[in-house]
């Protein structure tokens, strides 16, 4: 199995104690160690590799399955993306990715650090459309896939949305990048209002703590098996 975006290793992890053999890329090495350090605690062996999700290093059709939680999602070129999914995973194996909706509680927050950036170049599209199954669809036009969607939801929890923002300033790469940026265009105190009303629009508590469901896409496919194999079959 690939894990694109391996991050810290969750995904991958669990793949290796279900008996999987395991290839981790990711863009940044940042959460590496905690990686290493989930799969020595499970008892298991992860491959960690620092690669680029639009250019994967490896064969065509080397993997039975190739996943990616809220990962690849994050790779500015969509269809590039998909491309590379596609080709370095086996004829008759399994495409999996989790992405966040562009309806969903967590985008109201998301968007308001992003609604204060200048439009992005034309080759960036917004990773929130990897939310939206029509968009998924229309990257993988062109291969055949057979497509399975659900939307299940992500109970979040903390003691107060101060929590939650310490958190998320000192994990999320996205936050903490966002916030570097607008600090130095001048622009985070005005963001950070936005997204402080948002943070309250989006709690589902009223004892001064801080729940919300996030929802989000799980998008499975399944590759065609080669007409060779087929004709077997």
């Amino acid at each position: 199995m690939l894990d694109v975006g391996v991050g810290s290793g969750s995904v991958a992890v669990a793949a290796a104690r279900a008996g999987a053999e395991v290839v981790g890329i990711d863009i940044t090495d940042a959460w590496f160690e905690e990686a290493e350090r989930r799969a020595d605690a499970a008892g298991v062996r992860i491959d960690l590799r620092l690669d680029d999700a639009e250019e994967l290093p490896v064969d065509d059709g080397s993997f039975d399955a190739v996943l990616s939680s809220f990962a690849a999602i994050l790779a500015p070129d969509h269809e590039q993306v998909a491309s590379e999914l596609v080709r370095v995973c086996r004829d008759g194996g399994t495409i999996g990715m989790t992405a966040w909706t562009p309806d969903g509680k967590n985008n109201e927050v998301l968007s308001t650090l992003s609604a204060a950036f200048p439009p992005p170049p034309h080759f960036v599209s917004p990773f929130i459309l990897w939310g939206d199954p029509d968009h998924v669809q229309g990257l993988f036009t062109q291969y055949d896939l057979s497509w399975r969607f659900e939307c299940p939801t992500f109970p979040v929890a903390f003691d107060s949305p101060d929590a939650f923002e310490s958190f998320a300033f000192e994990n999320a790469s996205g936050f903490k990048a966002a916030r570097e940026a607008l600090e130095q265009m001048g622009k985070w105190d005005e963001t950070h209002a936005n997204m402080r009303a948002a943070l309250d629009r989006t709690n589902e508590a009223d004892d001064g703590t801080y729940r919300v469901t996030w929802d989000y896409l799980l998008a499975i496919a399944s590759k065609p098996e080669s007409p060779a194999v087929a004709h077997q079959g």
